[in-house]
């Protein structure tokens, strides 16, 4: 009969010699090729002299994880209890000194100092239980693009120049196991904690971005069209901001293949889970359907949407006015906005499956009128309709390929265009090389889309808003979606100063992690072009960036000998940036002593008019 199994032996931590090194490893059973179980030894960390070190598989494992390994009782385990890290480095709390160090500190500090007002280290700490170690490395990895505007590939590096949270040394393996460590429990836990944040009836700024990428192994990325005409295909990125504390509060990511339209009931059965309450979304055209606002009625979400003035409630309400030869009768007129309004009260009830209903709260149709944009519109829907398109004839006359006909059609709304399929072929030279033709499509010929046109003189000029829920008049609907522009210049910001504008991991638990620092980088830098855009920083520097370089050459200066940490003055436009921000100076830099205590007799000579000979 065989020996039964010690259910605690896969937790059971020994030595393994190899090499002349000594490794704690587990053996776990695994399956070979054949499917057969084995042991194979998995390394948490190296022992010398019996001291046991840990390595990135142990760092990066879940508590539960940790919490399971039996090690034996004569091991010191002693840099467990030291906070895991590697002991020639510093922390950035400017304790422990252990070497001489002289690292550029100015950007770092001012970067975790936002983080610090903003609490995002607390709910962090929140998140993962209280490791600081992991905390510290994920503002870490999530400052560094953002700060030098290289690939993660260098972090490693720069933490010998630059002082960084992260007292560990960030390889690139060590980034990739941290990443693959991130899970959506994480990520729910930590938007739960920034939900809990929040101003009662928060206005969020609904929207989301391509992300294109050179590889199809992640499973959102087998679809989708890239925006910038290359190809690669992509996924759709959402991001909900805050418009009153003007940092991002949720994101998911999407299939590339899913329209704005099908992803809004997982993002208000997501903020629901996470604990947004009393929140009002604002979303633009992408988002307007039937089916959604039906989902917010039944859920009492409060939203300003921006519709189809071509469809729906807005379309329904156009027809039904009178002839009108400048302004439609009953709109009335806003100076400050220079457009014509009107403000239509209506009624939608939603029928449940069980056979109940609900009805809607404060439904209201906003419409604004612009006579200039109406004749602008009705311009260009004339030139279609007398063919001033050159374009197009030489298009047509030189058989040119057509990279994307979608897009083109776009690019004329109030065409109809026919197209041509070229099958590929070989094109012969006069001296004989053959060259390969690709598949292609070609212009065949364009007419005038009557139904288009119609549609499009009948709506020129209006621009259309659903809100629910709210009290505001028409102008207050329009003053608070204009705020959402804010969120555009924000995704510009992502995908260039912080250098997320590719897909950069090929595992799908690799990219739920980066997604997540990405996140966490993309609030502190949102809340530094705020302070920048908002304060006379503005007039100072010409863009958030140069906040940056000027605090760059700000250095902390650690001494082993003396335990002691000095960091070099704040001078100039370094002064004002800690003013504007509402920071103080760093006690250790000598600037911060640099002011005479009021009522004190100043030290040195007098000023020279008091010190002349008479």
């Amino acid at each position: 009969m065989a020996r039964p199994r010690d259910p605690q032996s896969p937790f059971k931590v020994g030595e393994h010699r190899s090499n002349g090194h000594v490794y704690a490893t587990t053996q776990p059973y695994v399956f070979d090729k054949n499917g057969k179980p084995v042991r194979r030894h998995f390394s948490w960390g190296t022992l010398i002299d019996s001291k046991f070190i840990p390595n990135a598989n142990y760092l990066y494992a879940s508590k539960e994880e940790r919490d399971k390994l039996i090690f034996p009782s004569g091991w010191d385990l002693s840099a467990i209890a030291h906070g895991e890290k590697n002991q020639s480095a510093l922390t950035f709390d400017l304790s422990d000194v252990n070497e001489y160090q002289d690292r550029f500190f100015g950007t770092t500090w001012l970067l975790g100092k936002i983080v610090d007002k903003l609490h995002v280290k607390e709910d962090l700490l929140t998140t993962f239980h209280g490791d600081t170690d992991i905390v510290n490395d994920i503002l870490t990895i999530a400052m560094f693009p953002y700060l030098t505007g290289y690939n993660l590939n260098r972090l490693e590096k720069w933490q010998e120049l630059e002082k960084y949270p992260s007292g560990r040394t960030l390889s690139p393996q060590n980034i990739t196991l941290l990443s693959q460590a991130i899970t959506e429990q994480h990520r729910l836990r930590f938007l739960q904690a920034r939900a809990a944040r929040l101003e009662e009836d928060e206005l969020l700024a609904v929207d989301s971005t391509t992300k294109s990428g050179w590889e199809d192994t992640l499973i959102n990325i087998r679809w989708g069209k890239n925006k910038e005409g290359l190809p690669l295909e992509v996924t759709v990125e959402a991001v909900v901001y805050t418009l009153s504390s003007h940092q991002p509060v949720y994101y998911r990511v999407f299939p590339g293949n899913m329209h704005d339209s099908q992803t809004i009931r997982i993002i208000l059965a997501d903020l629901k889970e996470a604990g947004f309450k009393n929140v009002t979304l604002i979303t633009d055209r992408g988002y307007d359907s039937q089916s959604n606002l039906e989902e917010y009625i039944l859920n009492d979400q409060k939203m300003i949407m921006c519709i189809k003035a071509g469809s729906g409630y807005a379309l329904d309400f156009i027809k039904g006015l009178s002839p009108y030869s400048f302004v439609p009768d009953g709109f009335d007129y806003c100076a400050e906005a220079d457009l014509y309004y009107r403000q239509v009260h209506l009624s939608h009830t939603v029928y449940r499956e069980d056979g109940t209903e609900k009805k809607s709260d404060r439904l209201r149709l906003n419409l604004y009128f612009d006579p200039v944009r109406r004749s602008m519109e009705l311009k260009k829907i004339d030139a279609a309709q007398r063919g001033a398109h050159q374009e197009l004839d030489t298009l047509i006359l030189e058989k040119a390929a057509i990279a994307d006909p979608e897009t083109f059609q776009k690019k004329h709304p109030y065409l109809h265009l026919e197209y041509e399929m070229v099958p590929e072929k070989n094109w012969v030279e006069p001296h004989g090389e053959i060259i390969p033709i690709p598949a292609h499509t070609i212009l065949k010929s364009y007419k005038c889309d009557d139904e288009a046109i119609s549609r499009g003189k009948r709506t020129a000029g209006f621009l259309a808003l659903l809100t629910l829920g709210k009290n505001l008049t028409a102008i207050e609907s329009l003053e608070q979606y204009k705020l959402r522009d804010e969120q555009e210049k924000y995704f510009s910001q992502m995908k260039t100063q912080m250098l997320c504008d590719r897909q950069r991991n090929s595992s799908e638990d690799g990219k739920a992690g980066r997604t997540f620092i990405q996140f966490i980088g993309l609030i502190f830098s949102s809340y530094l072009r705020h302070i920048w855009k908002t304060t006379p920083l503005s007039d100072i520097f010409p863009t958030s960036l140069a906040i940056l370089d000027e605090m760059r050459s700000i250095r902390c200066i650690e001494y082993p000998g003396q335990g002691a940490v000095k960091i070099t003055s704040f001078t100039g436009k370094q002064l004002d940036i800690c003013q504007h921000f509402g920071f103080d100076l760093p006690k250790e830099s000598a600037s911060a002593q640099a002011a005479p205590a009021q009522g004190k007799k100043r030290r040195g000579r007098p000023p020279g008019s008091k010190n002349k000979k008479k």
